[in-house]
């Protein structure tokens, strides 16, 4: 860890995560990228796409849930997240 670097460099200033920190104070952001091609021997499909997004909004409320001390916040956060799973 200590040959880390978390500095943004002069190109990647303008990326969503640096902006999101900058702009609104965003203290984490990750970056998930996927494809449709194979995995573990079987063809990924729209199905499994959706699979993929609703465990990750689930790791993202517990996430909320264990770093946040604000449970107004955390009412609010798992209302906009439910009411995205639903659409």
């Amino acid at each position: 860890m200590a040959q880390c670097s978390y500095e943004v460099s002069a190109q990647k200033k303008h990326c969503a995560r640096a902006v999101f920190h900058s702009k609104f104070g965003f203290q984490y952001s990750y970056t998930i990228e996927s494809s449709f091609g194979v995995y573990d021997g079987r063809r990924v499909n729209q199905k499994d796409m959706i699979k993929m997004g609703s465990d990750i909004c689930e790791a993202v409320l517990h996430f909320i849930r264990l770093v946040s001390a604000d449970k107004e916040k955390d009412k609010f956060c798992l209302n906009e997240v439910l009411s995205l799973m639903r659409n």
